[in-house]
């Protein structure tokens, strides 16, 4: 199903969206590494190493929880890949094989309707047809049926 498929698409676009705002979060945990590494070759108390010490742990924490959300959104993305590859191949029209079918010509024909009376009074029927209308057409002279409808004076 084609609506399926567009919806996994979807998804998958968002999750990847949210992916790459945790990735561009990852930016700030160095930050605050590195802000929290000079501050501890600043210190000079106890209290405030102990404080340091509470925010390298707070950091830690949320750098695990940051590393398992990354994780599960890499692999729920890959999981909704793996079904939208699964839907495009169960959704795939079959190819028209010329064996299969016993008139495959007949599928590719595109029949063209014309209004013989907007034509100019000069102008010929076949000159309003495509060329490759023109063509077949021109076979039902050398007795091959004609697509074309004539309209022949009756007397």
């Amino acid at each position: 199903m084609a609506i399926k498929a567009i919806m996994l698409r979807k998804r998958i676009e968002l999750k990847k969206a949210e992916l790459a705002q945790h990735r561009e979060r990852a930016k700030e945990f160095e930050t605050r590494k590195s802000d929290i590494t000079e501050a501890i070759g600043e210190a000079t108390t106890e209290e405030e190493i102990d404080a340091l010490n509470e925010g390298m742990d707070q950091l830690e924490t949320e750098w695990k929880e940051h590393e398992e959300t990354e994780n599960r959104l890499s692999g729920e993305i890959a999981a909704l890949e793996q079904q939208l590859t699964e839907e495009e191949q169960r959704g795939t029209p079959p190819i028209n094989n010329p064996e299969s079918g016993a008139n495959t010509e007949r599928s590719n024909h595109m029949t063209t309707t014309i209004n013989i009376r907007s034509l100019p009074f000069g102008q010929r029927v076949m000159d309003a047809l495509p060329r490759q209308e023109r063509s077949t057409h021109a076979g039902a002279a050398a007795g091959e049926p004609a697509g074309l409808l004539c309209c022949a004076r009756r007397g």
